[in-house]
């Protein structure tokens, strides 16, 4: 008579597959917490413009190109890392990036005073250049047109100087206008008032 069936695991079997997993995920964590501790230092204190913004598009198959060297040595030596860098190799741009547009974010927050304004169904954005967070006679100025998918191009751009609570702009050709407190004066044309919002700082 048979006896009753031994429903045991097996040895190897279901503990042993999370343990690999676990194992990995590990090594995972350890390859991002190097990746933060590596580029947060220079991207943090590179203070980055954004007339660096387009190296993002270099940066990111450099660090691509480097994960894949990583991991063809590791690989070519059956080192049991080799997978945690080839899944790093997808993980680490994005990394980057975040690090790369926050460094501009912040660049742009203290070196520029931004206002946004709506006219005749489009957006612009004003952006004063400022020096140590203040306003300074002849820092420059931009107007940009914000385009759908957050693109921009320049519409008007020049010098400005500050006197008392009112920044006065002259364009490139001449044109002058002016900006109190939240109050944009003679854009686009003389008489003209309009309101500026900057609440998106």
């Amino acid at each position: 008579m048979a006896g009753p069936t031994d429903h045991r695991t097996q040895p190897g079997s279901k503990p042993s597959t999370l343990g690999a997993i676990s194992r990995m995920l590990r090594k995972i964590l350890t390859i991002i917490i190097l990746d933060i501790l590596v580029l947060w230092p220079l991207l943090y204190f590179g203070d980055l413009d954004l007339s660096i913004s387009i190296g993002l598009m270099i940066f990111i198959p450099v660090i691509i190109a480097i994960n894949l060297i990583v991991w063809f040595l590791l690989f070519s030596r059956q080192n049991r890392w080799t997978k945690p860098v080839l899944i790093n190799t997808l993980i680490s741009p994005f990394i980057l990036t975040y690090f790369f547009n926050s460094s501009i974010e912040r660049h742009v927050n203290n070196n520029y005073k931004t206002f946004y304004f709506s006219r005749d169904k489009m957006n612009y954005k004003l952006m004063l250049e400022l020096k140590d967070g203040r306003y300074e006679d002849d820092l420059e100025f931009n107007f940009y047109e914000i385009q759908k998918g957050s693109s921009s191009t320049i519409d008007l751009d020049g010098k400005y100087i500050f006197k008392k609570d009112t920044v006065f702009l002259t364009t490139t050709k001449g044109k002058q206008m002016k900006v109190s407190k939240t109050v944009l004066l003679d854009y686009p044309t003389l008489g003209d008032k309009t309101i500026l919002d900057a609440s998106r700082d």
